[in-house]
């Protein structure tokens, strides 16, 4: 799922890419790098609150720009 997440954040399909990124966080909480892109997702798509929110941004690894 992440690979096709990250792909999908390239081409700035975040919808997709969003769904993807839950998904691998259904199979491991603990995944940082599908929180970070599951964030830059919201991010594009203008959910800034949801993006800051998360996990990942509260991550001293995160960093969304």
């Amino acid at each position: 799922y992440l690979n096709r997440a990250a792909a999908f954040n390239a081409i700035e399909n975040y919808e997709d890419a969003e769904i993807d990124c839950s998904r691998a966080l259904s199979l491991n909480r603990s995944h940082l790098k599908a929180f970070y892109r599951r964030a830059v997702a919201r991010k594009g798509m203008g959910r800034l609150d949801e993006a800051e929110e998360g996990e990942c941004a509260r991550s001293r690894n995160c960093r969304l720009g």
